[in-house]
């Protein structure tokens, strides 16, 4: 996986099965309200461990949890906070710094292992979790690699004279604060969000400054809807993506309600038909005059109902249409028309479309956008993986299994 799209995930929702992260981010079932989190030597998450609600019928009884729990407050006595626990590249990571990144993934895997319980899967800070690893060793390595991606971020984003400032981060917050919670979002509103997703100030504003550095990074170097890739690059994108753009004017020979075949007779009418469609369209020269009339023909003629949704054609992939559909278009040459082809639903009139920066995918964005994100990522992998993550001198590697106690002992 791309450490870029690593990244843009929320460490709030590494363990996605918790819960949805617009349903946390919304307010509704948020903690009662904290004071903000300001500097302190005290261990930030030293408070009861906060739990994720969930759906439960009948309600589930406190048994049902998962029983094992890290003590945060062992876990932070540790090592002294100002002391160097580890080094990225040539970053000091202080253990202050990294007990509470550590402890926004101690926090989710918790609740994960709650909601796990609910339905009746019994895990543990000891269970297999990743391939040779259990869950307790999968945070420590999850949240190392994590480490060594924002110091990437920050590095490549020096490297290129991207500054996000302490002004920029403000105003991300009182955006965030804004458009999640709502325009009369106060202080403790913000900190009970935090609150409730595992997040400390610091750990946000981690998590901000490296989201603004990737997209001021992407519109310096390649644009926003990357307008700045050349065309070598964004074509070589393209080809190894394999996405394929093309219209259609489908003539069907089944029953969509039953999926039962038409008779012998109408199916050969919907061929004839089929066949007088794209002579006509293949004897039109001009480029223009060709596409108007094949978008007649199309809202005339064609009985594939995503015509309505996907009226300037389909953009796709590999493996993600009917065989004989993806096998013609690559066949064809941009703006050349298929003779009919049969697949299992009837006969398609295909005609070929070139693929641009701006071309629209069917999830959103552009192909100059998607391009902009791949070439970004792989320079991001460079930078990332000539940086190590190593211990500091009299440093052990960090077992949670350590400091895992029952939870009636919490």
């Amino acid at each position: 996986m791309k450490k870029l799209f690593l990244i843009l995930l929320a460490v709030a929702v590494v363990f996605v099965a918790v819960a949805g992260c617009a349903n946390r981010l919304s307010g509704q079932d948020a903690p009662a309200a904290s004071p903000a989190v300001e500097a302190t030597d005290e261990p930030v998450f030293a408070t009861p461990v906060p739990t994720v609600a969930v759906p439960t019928d009948p309600p589930v009884e406190e048994e049902s949890f998962a029983a094992g729990r890290v003590d945060m407050q062992a876990l932070y006595n540790a090592y002294p906070a100002d002391s160097v626990y580890a080094v990225v590249g040539d970053r000091e990571i202080t253990w202050g710094e990294y007990y509470e990144w550590l402890g926004t993934y101690i926090l989710s895997a918790e609740a994960y292992m709650d909601t796990m319980a609910v339905y009746g899967y019994s895990m543990g800070w000891d269970s297999a979790y990743a391939e040779d690893a259990n869950l307790a060793e999968y945070v420590i390595a999850n949240l190392d690699d994590n480490l060594r991606a924002y110091t990437g971020i920050g590095l490549f984003a020096a490297e290129n004279g991207v500054e996000v400032t302490d002004e920029d981060l403000d105003a991300k917050r009182a955006e965030d604060m804004s458009s999640i919670i709502g325009e009369d979002a106060t202080e403790e509103d913000w900190a009970a969000l935090l609150v409730a997703n595992y997040l400390t100030e610091n750990v946000y504003r981690a998590q901000a400054k490296a989201q603004l550095e990737l997209t001021r990074l992407q519109q310096e170097l390649y644009g926003e809807n990357g307008e700045k890739i050349s065309i070598a690059n964004l074509q070589h994108y393209i080809e190894d993506q394999g996405y394929l753009h093309c219209n259609h004017i489908l003539f069907l020979t089944i029953d969509m309600d039953t999926y039962a075949a038409l008779d012998e007779d109408e199916a050969a009418a919907k061929k004839a038909q089929a066949e007088a469609v794209a002579a006509e369209l293949q004897a039109i020269e001009d480029r223009d005059e060709l596409l108007a009339r094949f978008a007649e023909l199309k809202t005339e003629l064609c009985e594939d109902s995503g015509k309505y949704y996907y009226p300037d054609g389909y953009l796709f992939t590999p493996g993600t249409m009917v065989a004989v559909f993806e096998d013609t278009t690559r066949s064809l040459a941009d703006y050349q028309v298929s003779d009919p082809v049969l697949s299992e639903y009837g006969y398609h009139v295909i005609i070929r479309l070139p693929i641009d920066a701006d071309s629209e995918l069917d999830s959103g964005g552009t192909i100059g956008a998607a391009a902009a994100s791949e070439l970004m990522a792989a320079d991001l992998d460079a930078i990332v993986d000539a940086l190590d993550f190593t211990l500091a001198p009299g440093v052990q590697a960090l077992n949670l299994l350590d400091y895992v106690v029952e939870f009636a002992e919490k």
